[in-house]
């Protein structure tokens, strides 16, 4: 434990496409996942004895730490990743404009430099009833969905870094202009089935990961990374972040061995007084931020 309420969880990924030996599971039974992810409390006892097995397996794997809370001591961290349910797959219009974004190339659709001009098309039939929600097929930018009873009580609140804007009514007639991303009337306020929350915000720097082991994916025409093992999760000075905003993406990591690289998704960053709002609130969504490690809460890690 770092602190009362606090600990530092270890835990390790394997590079390469393989399973752990049989006997490391059998003598470290109880510390991996039912998904095969060993983790430990930092520098224990059972730690320092699987690390060392690792090291003398010679077993390509990377062990990386994370921050782990219970109850309010969750909110001492200034930071955290905001982890949603994803709603269920369907067309929801064309809100994209992807003339200039990258095409990527064969293997896969690159969409980096796509932006967000129109509204979302909603069905309240087929979307989930939750009052916070992602739409999983834009990875960037990252879209969130907002019942109204959250839509009315972020109204009600202080926040910096988004706006939230009506969407629009499958099978209702709409003008050209009032599907357009940054146009508001009061028809469309009051008609809105749910609410985006814009994301308007962006970190203004780039956390370091150390390393680039492994890369899964890297766009042959604009570089951008689609999967990789960094040395180290993303670790942040203070200026790496808006201190002022209480929600905020970036797409920029900062490496030893590559420079600063592009990541084809978004992270998104929250304040302790946006997540203290969500959870006080009951809001319905919130994901469990990792079950391998085990880790209710994605604390952000600052640098001193």
């Amino acid at each position: 434990m770092t602190k009362s309420g606090h600990k530092r969880l270890a835990f390790y990924q394997l590079l390469a496409g393989e399973e752990w030996p049989a006997e490391l599971r059998e003598e470290f039974g109880r510390h991996f996942s039912r998904f095969g992810v060993p983790s430990f409390a930092v520098d224990s006892e059972a730690d320092q004895r699987f690390r060392a097995s690792v090291e003398r397996r010679r077993i390509p794997a990377l062990r990386d730490t994370i921050l782990a809370c219970t109850g309010e001591h969750v909110y001492e961290h200034p930071f955290h990743y905001l982890s949603v349910r994803s709603d269920r797959s369907y067309d929801k219009g064309d809100f994209l404009d992807l003339s200039a974004a990258c095409p990527g190339d064969s293997r896969v659709r690159c969409r980096i430099g796509a932006r967000q001009t129109g509204k979302l098309v909603m069905d309240a039939g087929k979307s989930k009833d939750l009052d916070l929600i992602e739409e999983s097929s834009s990875p960037r930018p990252k879209v969130f969905i907002v019942s109204r009873r959250l839509r009315d009580s972020l109204r009600q609140a202080d926040f910096r870094g988004f706006r939230l804007v009506p969407t629009l009514r499958r099978g209702a007639t709409y003008s050209d202009q009032q599907r357009e991303l940054s146009y508001v009337d009061d028809r469309l306020v009051e008609e809105a089935p749910f609410f985006q929350l814009l994301v308007t915000a962006r970190a203004p720097g780039a956390p370091w990961v150390g390393e680039v082991v492994r890369t899964f994916y890297q766009c042959s025409r604009c570089g951008t990374l689609n999967g990789a093992f960094f040395e180290s999760g993303p670790r942040f000075k203070p200026e790496d972040l808006d201190q002022d905003a209480d929600i905020q993406t970036l797409s920029r990591y900062r490496t030893s061995n590559q420079g600063q690289v592009e990541i084809m998704g978004e992270v998104v960053v929250i304040s302790a007084r946006f997540l203290r709002f969500l959870k006080d609130n009951k809001v319905r969504g919130l994901a469990r931020y990792s079950s391998d490690p085990p880790a209710k809460h994605g604390i952000v890690d600052l640098l001193d």
